[in-house]
């Protein structure tokens, strides 16, 4: 179709396609994280100490999948590395609802969280090539998304966890199918983006890469630090807190409901923020702001 001022680009992935295989991906990646401390101290009778360990590898494999796929996204197609990781993702949660007991599961984790990492960045890599909105609105949909899709998923696995684990691995890895089906049908525009891009490259008009000035050096240090320790924080909710709570015979059920509100009020600030974004003057005073109602989060754990 052509137009007074040329051509309409039709190579570009829809938005709402990145939505959906976003949606079905943390909805089942909602089914494995929320209980793996609860599961592993009270059903396998693993120590905390050595749920901290696995913890730890799967977050080690999630960094490793991210500088993989980071790296492998700028030199290779992404489409193949997409599917690779959201197929390669079902088959693990497959396997997982076979065998899942102890160690295996401590392996299954640590893939599972290289593959979250993998696909995570290849998202949003593929995210920066849509042209058609500005990027702060497409990575805030995106994060929507997730919002909402750990909204459903804790919402369902905190009563399908009594039911049967099993199941819950086998929906999980349903919902990765879906994840790919819609990958390999929708994500293909990005095979033309990577070939314009590689195209680019050779004839000579990539940007020459300059050197990062000394004081935007340290802000992003100052960035990545406060980052470092605000998750350091957070990771006690999915480790020794669920272990925790539910010794205080607080079923797991509610627990997984905390979550599900957590989620939701995440989904309702965003969406205030996003409809008023004068609320506060500038971005700093915003992230000033969730930092400091972060802290109190904690300190009223004191008194609870």
């Amino acid at each position: 179709m052509k137009l007074t001022h040329g051509p309409i680009k039709t190579d570009e992935i829809k938005l709402r396609w990145l939505i959906l295989g976003e949606l079905a991906a943390w909805i089942g990646s909602s089914f494995v994280w929320p209980l793996t401390s609860v599961y592993l101290n009270k059903q396998l009778h693993i120590s905390l100490s050595m749920i901290g360990v696995v913890l730890f590898f799967n977050c080690a494999g999630n960094i490793l999948g991210s500088m993989i796929a980071g790296r492998l996204y700028d030199r290779c197609n992404p489409y193949p590395l997409i599917l690779w990781g959201l197929g390669l993702g079902a088959v693990v949660l497959f396997i997982m609802a076979a065998f899942h007991g102890w160690p295996e599961y401590w392996i299954w984790l640590t893939i599972t969280g290289f593959l979250s990492g993998w696909d995570g960045t290849l998202i949003n890599s593929i995210a920066t090539s849509l042209k058609k909105y500005p990027s702060r609105y497409v990575f805030n949909v995106l994060y929507f998304s997730q919002n909402l899709g750990v909204v459903t998923g804790t919402l369902i696995v905190g009563y399908l966890y009594d039911y049967s684990i099993v199941l819950l691995f086998i929906i999980a890895g349903a919902l990765f199918v879906i994840a790919f089906i819609n990958a390999a049908i929708n994500y293909r525009p990005i095979i033309n983006f990577s070939k314009e891009r590689s195209n680019k490259e050779k004839s000579g008009e990539k940007q020459k890469a300059q050197p990062m000035p000394k004081r935007n050096f340290m802000m992003t240090i100052t960035f990545l630090t406060t980052l470092a320790v605000t998750w350091l924080m957070y990771m006690n909710w999915e480790s020794n807190l669920s272990v925790y709570m539910v010794s205080l015979g607080i079923p797991f059920h509610l627990y997984s409901l905390l979550w599900t509100l957590n989620a939701g009020v995440i989904v309702i600030v965003q969406g205030i923020l996003t409809r008023f974004p004068h609320i506060f003057k500038n971005l700093f005073h915003q992230i000033v702001f969730g930092i400091i109602m972060f802290s109190l989060s904690f300190v009223t754990l004191i008194f609870a």
